[in-house]
């Protein structure tokens, strides 16, 4: 097996200079060489992951107990995934476990439901990595998007925006949030709930399945509305989706927190849309730009999976 040195070096080789960070995400008009192909986004896998990896630099064997949770499209072909999957094995070296989970938007959250089941079974890894990459900018998926209208055009201010994208969260198991050393976060156990499929056109939604998934993960770790000082969503500020939100900050009175809709401001990216909004408000903090205690995180799939969780700071 390859030292963690020349792994690292390996890592590096991915990355792409425009795509430098655990999150990276490119809109397709912005892209102008290979949008969708396999080889891009196993740069962009690796660029994630390798940035993503820095927080284990000084330990001795930093791969030793690594098991990796991979999420991947579900639109993305079978023989694109295994690709995928054999590249970050590659990577990684045998030692370590990659485990592929194959979904749409609400993905990480199941993953990180998972995860905790993980780390409080016998033989729990020491730690875990959740990876993630997704395009959604192969030409016959964006011909069939926007037959169906989805797609932001003129005429369709509600269409999303297609992108691509790779985030990387690496996860430790840990007694509780006092135990966080400072400038740590947690990352509290989810509500999963799945729901017929939602109807877009619903002019009055019934939003009791997102207010009762957002009360659960509260209920989760303890905490009341009033304790939440940000608001993430994979919103992309569509009007069926704000419809759902609004009906959410009233019942659960949230309307005073600081609300982070990822997808909207980068571009939809599917199974990204979830690490990348737990990664995003991360470095919000770590950049200094904007203080972050506690955030309520959920996820509103039109295929009918609502999730949400709360993240929470040290408090040392």
């Amino acid at each position: 097996m390859l030292s963690w040195h020349l792994q690292r070096k390996n890592f590096r080789r991915q990355a792409l200079p425009e795509l430098s960070a655990p999150v990276t995400i490119a809109p397709c008009q912005f892209i102008h060489d290979g949008a969708g192909s396999e080889a891009r986004l196993i740069k962009m896998l690796g660029s994630a992951l390798a940035e993503a990896l820095e927080c284990l630099d000084g330990e001795s064997e930093p791969l030793n107990g690594l098991t990796v949770m991979l999420l991947l499209p579900k639109h993305m072909t079978e023989l694109a995934r295994q690709t995928i999957a054999q590249q970050m094995q590659s990577w990684l070296g045998a030692s370590v476990t990659c485990k592929i989970l194959v979904g749409a938007s609400g993905l990480a959250w199941q993953a990180l439901a998972e995860a905790y089941a993980m780390l409080e079974g016998a033989g729990r890894p020491k730690r875990l990595v959740l990876a993630t990459v997704d395009s959604y900018c192969l030409p016959e998926y964006l011909l069939s998007e926007a037959t169906l209208g989805r797609l932001h055009a003129a005429g369709n201010g509600e269409g999303y925006v297609a992108g691509e994208g790779a985030a990387c969260l690496v996860l430790e198991p840990a007694s509780s949030v006092g135990s966080l050393p400072a400038g740590r976060f947690a990352l509290h156990r989810p509500d999963i709930r799945r729901v017929q499929r939602i109807d877009q056109q619903m002019l009055e939604p019934n939003a009791a399945d997102l207010v009762g998934a957002c009360s659960q993960a509260l209920a989760l770790c303890g905490m009341q509305p009033e304790h939440i000082g940000n608001l993430v969503s994979d919103s992309d500020g569509s009007a069926w989706r704000s419809r759902w939100e609004v009906s959410l900050q009233l019942r659960l009175t949230l309307g005073r927190t600081q609300h982070l809709r990822p997808p909207e401001l980068l571009g939809q990216t599917g199974t990204c849309t979830g690490l990348s909004s737990w990664a995003m408000t991360l470095a919000l903090d770590q950049l200094g730009l904007s203080r972050v205690n506690t955030a309520l995180t959920w996820s509103l799939g039109p295929e009918g999976l609502i999730a949400a969780n709360v993240i929470e700071r040290s408090p040392h």
